[in-house]
């Protein structure tokens, strides 16, 4: 099965192994970023060549491959799979979010293994965007910030320590004091001058802030996706995927062979 990943990529490429793994945890919940992770995963191994050094990682190559396709056809309306431009912001979003709960949790100084996990997971998925090219300066900044964080609470938990002393601090900045001879200090109408500002009302708020935000629509690609034609050996330049006949073809397999 596609969703056993083999040991031996694992010891191949332990980032490939991290993403075709997290593609199997969010099989059921999140199939979408399930797909982009598993579909990245397969571009690492055929642009390394790994799925030449072992059977194990072949026999699991083609049949995810397999797998690809089949959820293509069962997401045929989901433009988050059809369409480059909204699978590329489907991904970027998931991966925020991950990094934005992860963060949640230093802030709050209330640390574990698990936010280590959760720090690795956002940055195996900021990788995933690297399907649709290079990533940028800022999301490779969030990648190694992501990385550091989770070696650096890993490696507390590891020695003994709180792995929250080592937590970045974010330093609120000092409120001025209020000058009481300043007249626009004067007209605050009875408000001490220390007193920092009175609490907000809904009479306060503009009516724009008290509407709910609309929706917006992710924007349509004329893009196709294609595997790396330096792997398959085949010019994939205005073709949609066509994997395994591809796949088959570089490796030297009969296509009638069972990919188990």
């Amino acid at each position: 099965m596609a969703d056993s990943v083999p040991a031996a990529l694992r010891q191949a490429d332990v980032n490939i192994w991290k993403c075709a793994t997290k593609a199997t945890q969010l099989q059921t919940v999140k199939p979408i970023m399930a797909y982009w992770c598993e579909y990245w995963a397969v571009n690492q191994i055929l642009a390394k060549q790994l799925h030449t050094t072992d059977e194990a990682i072949l026999r699991y190559t083609t049949t995810l491959m397999d797998k690809l396709e089949e959820t293509k056809l069962e997401y045929a309306t989901e433009d988050a799979i059809t369409d480059d431009t909204a699978g590329q912001a489907y991904v970027e979003q998931f991966a925020q979010e991950t990094l934005d709960r992860a963060e949640r949790v230093v802030k709050a100084n209330r640390v574990t293994q698990q936010t280590a996990t959760t720090f690795d997971a956002a940055a195996t998925f900021f990788h995933v965007a690297n399907v649709w090219g290079p990533v940028d300066q800022e999301t490779q900044q969030k990648i190694k910030y992501a990385k550091w964080n989770a070696a650096r609470i890993a490696r507390a938990i590891k020695d003994g320590k709180d792995p929250n002393d080592s937590n970045p601090r974010h330093e609120e900045p000092p409120q001025p004091e209020l000058d009481p001879s300043d007249p626009a200090v004067q007209g605050l109408g009875g408000l001490s001058p220390n007193a920092g500002p009175r609490p907000a009302t809904v009479e306060d708020a503009p009516d724009a802030e008290l509407r709910d935000a609309a929706g917006v629509s992710l924007p349509h690609s004329p893009l196709r996706r294609r595997f790396l034609p330096s792997a398959l050996g085949a010019d994939h330049n205005t073709a949609d995927i066509c994997l395994k006949p591809a796949f088959d073809q570089c490796s030297g397999i009969p296509t009638d062979q069972s990919t188990n």
